[in-house]
């Protein structure tokens, strides 16, 4: 996947700062680079700002960024999960770890996820 420009991105309006340093900062835990991981975690931010409980991968994978002037495009979906579950800061559900990813191609913040469950389980 060529490296999404995250600064770029900020500058265009698409993430806030909020976006950029959460995605830079599960970089750093990941102690490895991987562009996949920086997308996902810009735009799960960028999503849960928004009000919504997940970000669908599904929905992502594969197609340009909107707004992208520059017409970056999401990696595959099947490619992307691959690569955000074989770090070390995305877990499956009920894994303890900052982001959750579903079977579903789902990615949530952990404790979205866990909000999510405690409903469900209360409703």
């Amino acid at each position: 996947m060529k490296d999404v420009d995250l600064n770029r991105l900020f500058s265009s309006g698409m993430f806030s700062a909020l976006d950029t340093h959460f995605a830079g900062l599960l970089i750093r835990l990941n102690k490895d680079h991987l562009p996949e991981l920086a997308l996902a975690a810009a735009l799960v931010s960028s999503h849960t700002r928004q009000g919504h409980i997940c970000l669908d991968l599904g929905e992502l994978g594969g197609k340009p960024l909107a707004n992208d002037p520059e017409g970056f495009s999401c990696p595959d979906i099947s490619d992307w999960c691959e690569k955000l579950l074989a770090s070390c800061v995305v877990g499956h559900p009920g894994t303890f770890a900052p982001l959750v990813l579903d079977h579903k191609a789902r990615l949530y913040l952990y404790r979205y996820w866990e909000y999510q469950q405690k409903a469900l389980h209360n409703a």
